[in-house]
């Protein structure tokens, strides 16, 4: 196997920047998605409620500063100072206060036609991997949830969709394995770097996105993954592989590149970080097993639906100090079913536990 691109995303949302290298730090890429806008209240924008973003184009300057350009105009962001004002920001379940680029936000908020800022990420200002999947010393830019995201092109060509990579967005993209391969692998050795892939992705409407046109293009190809690829929930589908480094370095187009799988029937203790996904399902008193996902290799617990699993996040109390656990669907609770009645008689009265509650739900 080895290295078939390598990508770059300067501001959460906009453009891939094809690179023939990458430095990879703890908090992923360099400069890979360490810009970002945010709307007047200081949350995160992407594709998902604007899709537009994929016009715009942003390059490193190579002094901290952007180059920005959108629809044949352009803008020049230098770096923003030492001394300048930080606003609170969210990303997702995250609060930061970063440092805004003034400079950018009438250009920015003309174009798109709603009010937005530029903020850039310092180096203070990294966020914690969830806990769930990573080690405590594990930090991510602004990105998503995790530093690095994986792809194969044996993968895509499974899928048989007439869609590029880009629409999923990956910084490493891999050539040469077995299709859905990525499923097993735990480790990734890339020349002198090392990733860790603790969990699949799952898969949002930005891969419904045209990334030339930045307009949603239809349900695909969120539909073909929902009928191969269901994993986290019934409605979430898995494509590509989150990465978290563990050894820095360079990462070069063409580079060899060598993995290193789950072995069967590991619960995962063996492993570098005990990875969470074999813990989940360690809680759960399954024993892990490989086992195909719909359309690939991929993990299953002994004595449940091996051949596809499907797994959602439980509810209700939460065992190992709280965090989210996932089961299979087969271990679901469902009402108790009614008895059979005969022509003529009168429909007995629900079962108590399968009204509805009136109660909040502990997911909400």
């Amino acid at each position: 196997m080895r290295v078939a691109a390598l990508f770059v995303y300067p501001v959460k949302g906009a453009r891939a920047v094809p690179v023939a290298a990458a430095a990879v730090e703890p908090a992923g890429f360099a400069d890979d998605r360490r810009w970002m806008l945010v709307d007047e209240g200081g949350r995160a924008v992407t594709q998902r409620e604007l899709p537009a973003l994929a016009r715009l184009a942003a390059e490193p300057d190579g002094e901290g500063g952007l180059r920005l350009r959108f629809d044949g105009e352009s803008l020049s962001v230098g770096r923003p100072a030492a001394d300048a004002a930080r606003v609170p920001v969210t990303i997702w379940r995250d609060a930061l206060r970063l440092p805004q680029a003034e400079e950018a936000a009438p250009s920015l908020s003309r174009w798109f036609g709603r009010p937005l800022r530029l903020v850039r990420q310092e180096k203070g200002n990294v966020r914690p991997v969830d806990r769930d999947w990573a080690g405590a010393d594990d930090v991510v830019s602004l990105a998503d949830g995790f530093p690095i995201l994986v792809a194969t092109t044996a993968s895509l060509e499974a899928l048989r969709i007439p869609f590029d990579m880009d629409r999923f967005r990956p910084n490493l993209v891999i050539e040469g394995s077995a299709p859905w391969a990525e499923d097993g692998w735990r480790r990734l050795e890339v020349g002198e770097v090392e990733l860790d892939l603790p969990k699949p992705c799952a898969r949002c409407v930005v891969t419904t996105v045209d990334q030339e046109s930045g307009m949603v293009a239809g349900p695909e190809p969120l539909d073909s993954l929902r009928a191969r690829r269901l994993r986290l929930t019934r409605a979430t589908p898995a494509c590509c592989s989150a990465g978290t480094p563990c050894r820095s370095g360079p990462a070069r187009f063409g580079s060899a590149i060598r993995s290193r799988s789950w072995p069967p029937g590991s619960d995962g203790r063996s492993t570098p970080r005990g990875c969470p996904r074999r813990r989940c399902e360690t809680l759960l008193g399954g024993r892990v097993l490989p086992s195909p996902l719909r359309g690939g290799a991929g993990v299953g617990v002994a004595g449940q639906n091996a051949t596809a699993p499907v797994w959602e996040r439980a509810g209700g109390a939460r065992p190992n100090g709280g965090r989210q656990v996932l089961r299979p669907l087969t271990q679901r609770r469902h009402p108790r079913p009614l008895p059979a009645r005969g022509r003529g008689e009168a429909r007995p009265a629900p079962h108590p536990s399968s009204k509805k509650s009136t109660e909040p739900s502990s997911r909400s």
